[in-house]
Order: structure tokens, then sequence, then C-alpha cells
């Protein structure tokens, strides 16, 4: 699963909804771009 510049910055506004997810998305796409 890899998050694309495009995709994050769509999802950027529902997750504004949300600052507990907001976090945990956060550092999923930083786990997900150590990886790669």
């Amino acid at each position: 699963m890899v998050f694309t510049d495009s995709k994050w910055q769509q999802a950027k506004p529902v997750l504004r909804y949300n600052k507990f997810n907001h976090t945990i998305m956060l550092e999923l796409k930083y786990m997900f771009n150590n990886l790669n």
C-alpha cells in the first residue's frame, strides 16, 4: 500500500474532520514512506 502525493492531498480535507484519525494516517504515511 503506497500513498502517492496526489492521493494524500485528496484525503486531507476528509481527515481534517477527525484529528485522531488524521494523526493515525500521518503515522501510517511516514511508515509506508520509510518502507519504500
